[in-house]
């Protein structure tokens, strides 16, 4: 623990324990962190979601949740700022002997836990387990829509045939085994969904995807009315979205010939991404492969980025794994173009297509993907950084088992013929043991054959679709004209490396010279931005009311601003 939350702890003893310190009391402290935490501080935070102006999440947090809501319930408290180790005034001998009990407090005092117990929940399967500890890890998916009075109703309507219309009309759902059905799709209760839309969202391996993939995953296993109005509010108010997602209002341009490709690693992207923030073992480059086909991607960590290294993992990794692709595509950089990958390409057989100098566009499918991958790996290493090495199989997870826009499959399917199993399946009913005797191996083969065959040929019949739709130049977005009080996110110009957030934020606009100009509140100052450097915000609308609203928000924090 540091400090600073040590500090933070011991006022959370303080407000938490009335029957001890009785109000109204005044706090001293010789932490100046303390002090502006618990007045100024604590009002920008709680609004922001206790995050620090750089987008990171605080540490304190649950502590600072603490302190605010005993604040709010209790009576008046009062801080005040001493100087440490001073005898100029008179509250400093009382910080002084703090100082010597603290120190004795850490030979022989006694062990308090200021966050406080905290369940582990987890999701496992249809019925309630109980955790090695035993600890209850999920209910019954049957008792969770008895306890929500809408689902309940709803679920006895269906049962005994009666005619409902509306979101739950009988004629489009069922019960199977005494659940609520609409078709496949289990239906969620209020109290769940939220639990539904951040494991599709931010769970492991999710990589924070857009409101398309995320509904995408929580449609695979449940449903509930207003499900994608839902997601993509959800993806909207996602703080780490808005810091790391480019600003959308980009005008597309004509796209030129892609040569046809008639099957999955008949043809393959490459590029390089880095330098990264070097990781354990060295690694600070990413060597990226793109099929040009299904949209499979395979990453490896580098040490360095040379033509050595890209032929090693040509050969160990993909082609040993994929076979050998007929063309391997890339831009001119020396590791693509060097003596000794060229002949490597010889040896085996592979045509190399070098594409246009400084026109990323030419290799769109393996940059779209670079970006895909940085952004996704921003997300997940938000407080390290330097360990990219660790979450990337979990990053490429996500991507493989997100349905491609020009394929309309996942890659995952295209390969192997199925949905990749993600962790929002757990929470879909699975077959039973007996039914999965009854599938068949030999018709299972048939069966796949004829799938792959089907689904590579609407993918390959999707593709030329999209790519007939890129090729037309869209009209600009129409200027939507911002107002004061908007939340905005400001675009990071002191980024220093690609693993940096992009936008940071969010700030209020406080005032306008012109629909192109704005004036943003920052931490610690008002400073004009234009428009094409800030991008809006739009915060979630909460169903159910959170600890603190906005009105006693307010008034706890007025009456803590001078006070406490």
């Amino acid at each position: 623990m540091s400090a600073q939350q040590a500090e933070l702890s011991a006022v959370v003893y303080v407000v938490t324990h009335p029957e001890i310190f009785p109000t109204p009391y005044t706090i001293c402290s010789d932490s100046m962190f303390t002090c502006n935490s618990c007045t100024e501080y604590l009002a920008i935070w709680s609004r922001r979601g206790y995050t620090s102006a750089d987008w990171r999440p605080l540490t304190v947090k649950p502590l600072l949740e603490k302190i605010l809501a005993a604040v709010g319930e209790e009576g008046e408290v009062f801080i005040h700022k001493v100087k440490a180790h001073s005898s100029a005034e008179p509250r400093s001998e009382g910080n002084r002997q703090a100082d010597v009990l603290a120190k004795e407090g850490t030979r022989t005092g006694t062990f308090w836990d200021p966050y406080g117990s905290r369940p582990i929940a987890a999701v496992t399967g249809r019925n309630g387990t109980q955790g090695s500890a035993g600890v209850a890890l999920t209910p019954d998916l049957k008792m969770v829509q008895t306890q929500d009075p809408v689902l309940k109703a709803a679920l006895s309507a269906v049962a005994e045939g009666k005619r409902v219309e509306g979101p739950y009309s009988t004629a489009a759902h069922s019960v199977k085994e005494d659940m609520l059905f609409k078709g496949e799709q289990w239906v969620v209760p209020q109290q769940h969904r939220r639990e539904f839309l951040q494991l599709a969202h931010e769970g492991p391996g999710a990589g924070h995807p857009g409101p398309e993939t995320t509904w995408q995953r929580v449609e695979q296993a449940g449903w509930w009315p207003g499900l994608r109005e839902d997601v993509r509010e959800f993806c909207a108010s996602c703080l780490v979205c808005a810091a790391n997602n480019p600003d959308p209002r980009k005008r597309k341009v004509p796209m030129g010939h892609i040569r046809r490709v008639e099957g999955p690693w008949q043809s393959i992207q490459v590029d390089n991404i880095g330098p990264l923030p070097t990781a354990q073992g060295g690694y600070k480059y990413c060597l990226v492969l793109v099929d040009m086909f299904t949209k499979w991607v395979e990453a490896f960590p580098c040490r360095t980025a040379t033509a050595l290294s890209t032929a090693r993992i040509l050969v160990r990794e993909v082609v040993s794994r994929w076979g050998l692709p007929q063309y391997v595509e890339s831009n001119q950089g020396s590791h693509f173009t060097g003596q000794v990958m060229q002949n490597n390409l010889m040896i085996l057989g592979i045509e190399g297509k070098w594409h246009v100098a400084h026109n990323p566009q030419s290799s769109g499918i393996v940059e779209r993907m670079n970006r895909t991958l940085k952004e996704r790996l921003r997300k997940e290493t938000v407080d390290s950084p330097r360990k990219w090495v660790e979450v990337l199989p979990l990053v490429l997870m996500g991507i493989r088992a997100s349905q491609s826009k020009s394929t309309g499959y996942s890659p995952h399917e295209l390969m192997t013929g199925r949905v990749m199993r993600t962790p929002t399946h757990v929470l879909a009913p699975v077959l039973t043991e007996g039914q999965l005797r009854e599938v068949n191996r030999d018709s299972f083969v048939r069966n796949l054959f004829e799938h792959l065959k089907q689904v590579h040929w609407q993918a390959a019949s999707n593709m030329g679709k999209q790519h007939r739709s890129n090729r037309l130049l869209l009209e600009p977005r129409t200027h939507h004209e911002w107002e004061i009080g908007d939340q905005v996110m400001v675009r990071n110009f002191a980024r220093v490396g690609s693993l940096e957030p992009l936008y940071m934020g969010p700030y209020s606009i406080v005032d306008e010279a012109s629909p192109m100009v704005y004036d943003i509140k920052l931490p610690r100052r008002t400073k004009w931005f234009h428009i094409n450097q800030c991008k809006l915000f739009k915060s979630e609308r909460r169903e159910q009311p959170v600890a603190c609203s906005r009105s006693k928000l307010t008034d706890c924090t007025s009456r803590c601003s001078g006070l406490f």
